[in-house]
This record gives C-alpha cells, sequence and structure tokens, in this order.
C-alpha cells in the first residue's frame, strides 16, 4: 500500500515541485497552501507524513506541526527558509521529526521522510493498537 503524504506550504512552485518527486518516488500526494486547511485535511485522508512549510495563512507552521504531531500523532517534516540553528531547535521542540531548509536536496527530503515514516510506524501507540 502506498503512503500518503501532504504537502503544505505558501508557494505553489514548491508544491508541484513536490508532488511531481514524490509521485515519481511511488507516494500518494494531497497538497494545501493553508494551515487550517491542513488540519482539516489531516483528519480526513490521514496521511503517513506531512511537509510543512513555516510561514502559512490561516494557521502558522509551528502551530500545526504541533497539532499534528500531539492530537493527530502524524510525523511532520518542516520545509524553510530558514536556516539559523535557534529556529531548527524551537520547530524541533514541537514535534518536527526533521528539518530541512530550501532550496531542498532531494536526497536529503527521501531520508527524512524514510526515517520519519519508520519512527512513527515504530511508535510505542502503533504498537499497542
Amino acid at each position: 500500500m502506498k503512503k500518503k503524504i501532504l504537502i503544505v506550504d505558501d508557494d505553489p512552485e514548491i508544491i508541484k515541485l513536490l508532488e511531481f518527486r514524490l509521485k515519481q518516488w511511488g507516494y500518494d500526494v494531497i497538497s494545501s497552501e493553508d494551515g487550517l486547511d491542513c488540519l482539516q485535511i489531516a483528519d480526513t485522508e490521514k496521511p503517513d507524513l506531512v511537509l510543512l512549510g513555516i510561514r502559512l495563512p490561516g494557521l502558522d507552521g509551528i502551530s500545526v506541526c504541533s497539532e499534528l504531531t500531539t492530537s493527530h500523532d502524524i510525523p511532520v517534516i518542516i520545509l524553510s527558509g530558514i536556516k539559523d540553528e535557534a529556529t531548527k531547535e524551537n520547530v524541533e521542540s514541537f514535534g518536527a521529526v526533521d528539518y530541512i531548509t530550501k532550496p531542498i536536496n532531494m536526497d536529503e527530503l527521501k531520508s527524512g521522510m524514510k526515517k520519519g515514516i519508520k519512527q512513527f510506524k515504530n511508535h510505542p501507540i502503533e504498537q499497542h493498537v
């Protein structure tokens, strides 16, 4: 069964690029440009992983990340143009499994996605279901 990935970013070009690449890699892909919309999609579609920008309309990426990782138990990889360590550490404190800077290195993204999906697949909550 294909893994379902939700891409959320305020840049439609980034979304198109990621959709194309992820489909090549064999993933099912859903996308959004809005933080609030992302949470609604996560409720209905139950993605296996979310690739999430920080600057989003509706609800910022940090708040969305926190909600997805706690209430929805979905792994999140943050995609951002912000390259400083303080931002990376702050985002990871909200539950992100990885932080990848733009421009996106596709090998790094692929590795991070596999790690994130595997990490949550083996999550203790999953093992008791």
